[in-house]
């Protein structure tokens, strides 16, 4: 008899900006909503550049690849009164990004939630990454990414309302007893 797939959650990262950073994070359903340990099944990142409509198609052919993923993206609070394209470029990657989402040119993504920088960097700064084994020496926005999947991954876990709000299925609408499998 076949062994039975685990069903899984699955959280993606972004940080968007000139470079934009990608994380896709799987873990159990059951450490989410039930009584498992927390445990990561899976973690890939990435990196787009070039033209900003380009790397958000490139974001949505990313997210098309999982079974309605959650994503986390990093949201922006300008502390600054330079209006350069480098400083404004996450703005306007995020924006287009958010339409994908939105429109459902990504797939069916089921939930969004925007998060602030410091925000993630003082849920899960370097050390934590290291400690849980998904620090990746290299590129910051690879690593950004990966805070904001697992800050909302850890969000979630302590508020029932976020984790019902963000992880949903279609069709029944009940990420306890719902089939997903990616």
């Amino acid at each position: 008899m076949a062994k039975a797939q685990e069903k899984t959650l699955t959280v993606i990262g972004i940080d968007p900006g000139e470079t934009t950073g990608w994380a896709k994070i799987t873990i159990p359903l059951n450490s989410m909503f039930g009584n498992a340990p927390g445990r990561i099944i899976d973690h890939q990142t990435g990196e787009v550049t070039g033209p900003e409509t380009a790397q958000a198609q490139t974001i949505c052919r990313i997210l098309k690849r999982y079974v309605w993923p959650t994503v986390a993206i990093e949201d922006f609070d300008l502390h600054t009164d330079v209006r350069s394209r480098e400083v404004l470029a996450p703005v306007r990657v995020a924006a287009k990004i958010h339409f994908c989402l939105e429109t459902g040119m990504a797939g069916t993504v089921v939930g969004i939630e925007w998060q602030m920088p410091k925000l993630a960097f003082d849920t899960m700064p370097d050390h934590r990454l290291k400690k849980i084994g998904l620090y990746q020496p290299g590129s910051e926005h690879r690593k950004d990414a990966t805070r904001h999947a697992m800050t909302l991954i850890r969000r979630a876990k302590v508020s029932s309302k976020l984790a019902d709000r963000i992880f949903h299925w279609p069709g029944d609408g009940d990420p306890h007893g719902g089939e997903q499998i990616s």
